[in-house]
Order: C-alpha cells, then structure tokens, then sequence
C-alpha cells in the first residue's frame, strides 16, 4: 500500500479540508455558547444581586464602614454620639445622635464592644439588642417586664433622654439599640465622658416616637411583628399571631393589639374579648371585637400560649445534716448504707412551692465518707413541665456519742476504792457520851 500516493490523491485532500472546516465552525459556535452563557450569568447575577462575589464585597464595604464607627456617650447632655472616621481615620464627622437614659453607677472612661445577646435580664428587667462594653456596661433598650416584645415598660421608654436608669446600663429606643447592635462589631471604640457645662449636641436626635395606650411594644423596634408598623386607620391589628405568657401570670390581652377608628382614634380599650384561665398550660384562641355607632364593625383573633418554664423552688429545713456512724473505723464509714441515710435524711426534709414529680438527692461516693468532714448533697426537683429547681446543703458524719464513752471508759485503769466514811449522826453519839463521862469524872473528884 502506498501510502505517499493516498495523501497526494485529490480525494484525500477533500476530505481533510472537509474535516478541518467541520472543526473550526464547531469552534466559533462553541466560543460564541460559551460568551453567551457568562453574560447571562452576570446580568443574572447583576438583576438578582446575590452573586457571591457580589455577597463579599457588600459583606466587606460593611465591614469596612462599621470599623470606623466611634461612639461617644455624653453623661451631661445625657446623649450617645456616634460619629464615623474617613477613610485614613485622621478625622471624624457625627452621623447621629441618640436619645439616652444612664445608669446611676455607669463609669467613665474607654471601652470597646464586645459580646451581643438578643435579650438579657439584668439591672431591673429584661432588654433587647444588648451591647456588652466590659466592666458591667451595656448599651441597650429600655426595659421589658417580661422577655416578649410586647412586654415594654412604658416608664422606662418614657424615661429616655431624662431620668437615670439603674445600675450601668446605657437606654436607647429599641431601634437606636438595634442600630448599635447590627452595626457596631466588636471592637468598636466607645468612651464614656462627663461632658462640658457648655457642651452643645453636634445635632439633634430623632423626635420621640409616641406609645399608643394598651399596646405594649416599643414604638420604634425594628422587628416586622411590631403592630405600630402595621396601623391604619378604621382597623384592628396585631404583633405577634400568638403571643406567649408564663403559666399563673395574667396575660396582657390588650398588649398585641392597636385598634384605630376611621379618625385615626385609638379604640383599643373598647375591644371585648374572651378571657382564659391562665392557671393551665395550653394554647387558647382570643377573639376581639366592636361595633361602633355608626356601625362600623371590629374584629380579629389571636392565640395565647401558656407555658410554664420557670423550675419550682426547692429548699430543706436545715443547711447541715449531720450523720451518726458506729467509729472511725473504714468500715463503719465507707459503706452504701451510709450514702442511702445521708439521701434519705435530706429527702425527708425538702419542699418545694409547686407540686413535683421527681426529687433526686445527689451526694459524694461512698469512698470518699469521711469523719469530721463536710460533704456537698444536691437536691434537683423536677415538675411536670420538664423544669428543674435544686438546692445544695451539707451533711457531715459523727461518731456516736456512746460509743465513745464506752470506749473510753475500758481504757482508764480501775479506780480504788474510796475509804469507809462515818455518819455524822455517830460521830455525834460518841462526843456527847465522851462529854457526859467526863462531866461525871470532875464530880466525883469533888
């Protein structure tokens, strides 16, 4: 086979130009797939605005602007001033100011954000979007009475920009609270300061949002449940589509709710409604309405959930038990018998302030019983809810009081015995005779 005449036929040579023509046509179509699909993707990416690179430099201009916020919380103008540094962080400029409430013992000096929770029970209450700044000082909102949002104390809102708060805490309205929280990450400079007789606000801060009667959340928090987000007026809205309450507590009926006329007059308190007996865990449906004289109806239904997560309080009638055992003896002491009575002893004496349906006492092994030394028991009291209270006491181990006399008494050598004693009554007898022999001596010597 000759194989240089088949590569210089004619019909060889047709058939690899047609090959070679196949291929570059399959290459412009493909390249022209290929450029298609990543401007798609990209104003895809662009329209949608979730692109990843797109998530990390939004992610990191924030980033960037947060590291230059700086807050200062001004104790006379009774005010929290942030400012923001430029870029070189030579300078700085106010952005906002905020209205504030302090707290009696909030010191001065320089701190740095630290940890974040969304709520806290400390100094009088419960508080959203919580701010830690080291040493016991928090920036955060004014004080709920109980962990829900609805659950505000309108004092302690009404309070801000005026009155002083307790302990070192540092009010905001929940949104200016929010704002720190969201924004200023950790680390972000803060300084307390006493603040100048003639210090002046760099501007003012945002006009006090009013509190409508009954409703119980904060006017100005963020959090899309919020009812003052949703009013309007000639209707009946709600936070939360059911709101939570402590089992024995008496719910706050009207704290989820905003009724407005069609003249935009809070009607709220003129809502009848159902109520519940709050003593029972469960979820209950409240139904609201009213019928205005011109014949306007009101209505709507929210859900109470009644919950019981607060763990029964467990106390004993003594803080030390005290356990008698036979000697000192290893096996007197460090038996189970000895752990079973110390168990029993304490169980015996503890009560709780709600009905339980398991006690368990707790206590140290039986090698480590020792005389003379006090021992930790735990008592834990569970409810029928799953809440668990406990107390801690003593219990110290004594050897028996008879035991160690009897001891003692075999130990001491035999006493000797005591001399015989003479009554009185005969010593007496014998010196009245001795003076009647004498008497009658000295007369017959007469």
């Amino acid at each position: 086979m000759d194989i240089k005449k088949i590569i210089t036929s004619k019909k060889f040579k047709n058939i690899a130009i047609t090959v070679i023509e196949i291929l570059v046509v399959a290459g412009i179509i493909f390249g022209g797939l290929m450029l298609i699909q990543n401007k798609v993707t990209k104003e895809a990416d662009k329209t949608a605005g979730n692109s990843g690179k797109g998530v990390k430099q939004s992610e990191k201009k924030e980033n960037e602007k947060s590291d230059r916020y700086y807050i200062e919380v001004n104790k006379r103008l009774n005010a929290v001033i942030v400012y923001q540094y430029s870029k070189d962080k030579k300078s700085k400029e106010p952005i906002k100011v905020l209205r504030c409430c302090l707290g009696e013992n909030l010191p001065k000096g320089k701190f740095k954000t630290g940890k974040k929770y969304l709520w806290l029970d400390i100094y009088q209450g419960w508080h959203k979007y919580n701010t830690g700044l080291g040493r016991g000082v928090w920036i955060h909102s004014s004080i709920y009475r109980e962990k829900y949002d609805y659950c505000l104390s309108k004092a302690s809102y009404k309070s801000l920009g005026n009155a002083a708060a307790y302990g070192k805490s540092i009010l905001l309205s929940a949104k200016d609270a929010a704002w720190v929280y969201s924004h200023c990450k950790e680390g972000t400079e803060v300084v307390i300061v006493k603040g100048k007789k003639q210090g002046v606000l760099p501007m003012s801060p945002d006009s006090f949002v009013s509190l409508y009667k009954y409703c119980g959340w904060d006017p100005t928090d963020p959090d899309k449940n919020n009812p003052y987000k949703k009013i309007k007026n000639g209707s009946v809205v709600k936070g939360l589509n059911t709101i939570t309450v402590e089992r024995g507590h008496k719910p706050d009926y009207l704290g989820n709710i905003i009724a407005l006329n069609q003249k935009g007059k809070v009607i709220t308190g003129k809502l009848k409604y159902n109520t519940i007996d709050y003593s029972k865990v469960g979820t209950y449906q409240i139904k609201y309405r009213y019928k205005a004289k011109n014949g306007t109806k009101y209505k709507i239904t929210q859900k109470i959930k009644i919950v019981d997560t607060t763990p029964p309080k467990v106390s004993c009638s003594k803080s030390l038990f005290t356990l008698e055992v036979k000697s000192a003896h290893p096996n007197d002491i460090n038996i189970e018998k000895n752990v079973k009575a110390i168990v029993d002893m304490v169980k015996s004496s503890v009560t709780t302030d709600e009905s339980v349906v398991d006690t368990e006492v707790y206590t140290i092994e039986k090698e480590q019983l020792r005389i003379d030394e006090k021992a930790v028991v735990v008592v834990k009291a569970k409810d029928p809810y799953g809440n668990i209270g406990s107390c801690q006491v003593m219990c110290e181990l004594k050897v028996k009081e008879e035991t160690t006399k009897s001891k003692e008494e075999k130990t001491k050598p035999a006493a000797k015995k005591p001399a015989k004693t003479v009554k009185k009554k005969t010593l007496k007898k014998k010196a009245a005779k001795k003076k009647t022999s004498k008497k009658k001596t000295e007369k017959n010597k007469n």
